[in-house]
């Protein structure tokens, strides 16, 4: 009875973490505001353990992980900032706080120099533990002398996130086999929507998207920031005069400048487990933090997880090759035709957010549309993005979806699949369950390949 009650507790504790709306989450958390820098969040975000169906045993596992935390990914960035602040001084711009920021940036860049794109120790350690825990979470699947597979992006970051997992695994059962590749050879299933790995994916139609990315959703959605929202305490907080520091960058939007500034600031996090951003909350209120929030979650939720526009749904509907991978070795496993007991792939929050969304995790589902949603009303956009998807849940480093597939023991009965998001137990709305959390696999592959097809229609409109 005890157990009973505890179980329905932590079910309880699940439902209102579910049901908290983004802003609550946001102020609570601001190191959650840009997606894509958050850190690890399966420790946080957890549910009580799903109740395997009787008479089925877990016997492979598959999906895509993202690399842990890193050092910044371009020189540009922290360039770019520790030159905004270099200018500022130099024209008497700053305030006491807005120093405080130089030095920071200053040490930023010095963090960085000659570690760019490199996997930090908090992102070795985010996939140390990950690869811990699945070990004790199915020791029967990671059981002596089973095989492991893995591919990896040939980013160094996705490499060494790999390297890492492993080691966690095999602190649990070193007499597990590995097989790792990292090589030119698989690039095109781990980064199936960069040219330079993939060579149906044309690099035109690459820069295609990209500029479409940035004439059409970033700076529309910047354009209605600087006009409709207020961020006079963070220009106020840092600079004395920040009408003559923005004329100092005249090519940039100024939520550009201060959006940058927000995510060099809550950077810290991926190289100090212990960071409090504490300029974060010095610098912007709860407001400004919210509002960032939503211009950063809106660009990432239409560039990777929605096929509303035919650009979009060109770049996404490269994915098929990552699924078509998912899908074709999972049959080889089930039919018996496969010893490995799983095939992994580590690489990027790109290709790692349409899996989620081609899915429908958790009701997050990829927007299906005609080009007109984002320009017909901004702000409704960004708003709607903000509670249907959130990125922070989704993509932080080290995210991962992973599909587990049950049989049953007495080999009667339909394959099954539990799906986990950063090690979360979590529903296919799109879907019929056969019991909570577990759906037919036959029925996740014709979901995906039904998303797939209908992405691939969408591409083609003109």
């Amino acid at each position: 009875m005890r157990r009973l009650v505890l179980l329905l507790v932590a079910v309880a504790a699940v439902s209102a973490a579910t049901a908290q709306p983004s802003r609550e989450e946001v102020d609570a958390r601001p190191a959650i505001v840009i997606p894509t820098m958050t850190t690890y969040s399966g420790t946080i975000y957890t549910s009580a353990e799903a109740v395997v169906p009787e008479g089925y045993e877990p016997f492979y596992m598959t999906g895509y992980l993202r690399h842990g935390s890193r050092y910044e990914s371009r020189d540009k960035y922290p360039v770019e900032t520790r030159d905004y602040f270099r200018a500022a001084a130099e024209h008497n711009l700053l305030t006491p706080l807005g120093r405080r920021v130089k030095e920071y940036m200053d040490n930023h860049y010095d963090i960085h120099d000659k570690r760019i794109g490199d996997l930090t120790r908090v992102g070795y350690e985010q996939h140390l533990g990950i690869g811990r825990r699945l070990g004790r979470r199915f020791p029967t699947l990671f059981k002596d002398g089973a095989t492991v597979a893995s591919i990896a992006s040939m980013r160094m970051r996705s490499t060494m996130s790999m390297v890492a997992f492993f080691e966690g695994l095999k602190e649990q059962n070193p007499r597990l086999r590995t097989d790792m590749v990292s090589s030119e050879e698989h690039a095109a299933i781990v980064r199936p929507q960069d040219p330079k790995a993939n060579a149906h994916y044309p690099a035109a139609q690459h820069e295609a998207y990209e500029q479409f990315v940035q004439d059409s959703l970033r700076h529309p959605i910047l354009r209605w920031a600087d006009s409709s929202l207020d961020f006079s305490h963070a220009w106020r907080a840092m600079f004395t005069e920040p009408d003559k520091f923005c004329a100092l960058f005249p090519e940039c939007h100024p939520m550009k400048l201060l959006t940058d500034i927000y995510k060099r600031l809550s950077f810290e996090q991926n190289i100090r487990p212990e960071a409090t951003l504490e300029l974060v909350q010095e610098v912007f209120t709860a407001d400004e933090r919210y509002n960032i929030y939503r211009i950063e979650n809106a660009v990432w939720y239409y560039r990777c997880a929605s096929a509303a526009y035919p650009t979009l749904a060109r770049s996404m509907s490269e994915h098929r090759v990552l699924f078509d991978h998912i899908t074709s070795l999972a049959d080889k496993a089930i039919a018996g035709h496969r010893s490995e007991v799983a095939d992994l792939r580590f690489g990027h929050d790109y290709y790692l957010i349409p899996i989620a969304s081609i899915l429908g995790i958790d009701g997050q589902s990829i927007t299906f549309g005609r080009g007109k949603e984002l320009h017909d009303n901004v702000e409704a956009a960004v708003n709607r993005a903000a509670e249907l998807w959130r990125g922070y849940k989704i993509t932080p480093k080290a995210g991962n979806v992973l599909l587990v597939l049950y049989r049953p023991t007495n080999a009667k009965g339909d394959t099954l699949v539990r799906v986990l998001l950063n090690e979360r137990d979590v529903e296919l709305p799109l879907l019929k369950a056969v019991v909570p959390h577990f759906y037919k696999w036959q029925d996740v592959k014709e979901l995906i390949y039904r998303q797939l097809d209908r992405i691939d229609r969408l591409a083609e409109a003109k």
